[in-house]
């Protein structure tokens, strides 16, 4: 194989002149092969490809053109078949994507005896607090009335924020306080996200 020093498509070793920009490589009078479509001497009686020229032999043309309409059809439909392969891959990207995003926010219901949705937002903290305290069965949380004398609330996304302390044992079982930033996102019903959690210093 050699590469036109044109265009740098790989061509045969024989090929006298680029099928694709049609530059003449060789100072030789070329014909086309209908077979392989390349470019050989004008003097060949049969292509390196093993076609044999004979403009007066109809069949044999004929074969040739059918073989390049149905090697057409073939890359044709490959690019077909890519397009549907390519959309479903992108819509598994979007599925995957939200599904991933809404296990990070994960979901817990409220007490439903728990008309107020003020004190519900901070037992809903509690809840998710509990998760990253090594012994949760121990913890004393901050009374309500003073957490929610400085919790914040956002009417437009209708979240709460609020900072609080717990105490509950570490690892030796000695109690120790721990301070808390809360944010929680009140959704449909008694469906209730976790946005923010951290611990502070």
């Amino acid at each position: 194989m050699k590469k036109c020093p044109n265009c740098a498509k790989e061509l045969p070793d024989y090929a006298t002149k680029c099928r694709y920009c049609k530059f003449q490589i060789d100072n030789v009078p070329s014909k086309r092969c209908p077979f392989c479509e390349n470019y050989v001497p004008l003097t060949l009686k049969k292509c390196p490809c093993g076609f044999r020229f004979e403009p007066d032999d109809p069949e044999v043309v004929a074969a040739a053109e059918e073989r390049k309409k149905a090697l057409k059809k073939v890359e044709t439909k490959k690019n077909q078949n890519a397009i549907p392969i390519t959309i479903g891959l992108i819509v598994f990207l979007c599925i995957f994507t939200i599904v991933v995003t809404r296990s990070y926010e994960k979901k817990y219901s409220s007490p439903t005896s728990t008309p107020n949705l003020d004190f519900t937002s901070y037992y809903m903290c509690q809840q998710f607090t509990d998760k990253v305290l090594l012994a949760p069965s121990t913890a004393e949380y901050q009374s309500s009335d003073e957490v929610l004398r400085t919790m914040i609330y956002d009417p437009q996304n209708n979240t709460y924020k609020m900072q609080y302390y717990v105490d509950s044992s570490n690892s030796f079982g000695v109690m120790i306080r721990n301070n808390f930033y809360c944010k929680v996102k009140h959704g449909e019903g008694d469906t209730w996200f976790k946005t923010e959690l951290m611990l502070l210093e």
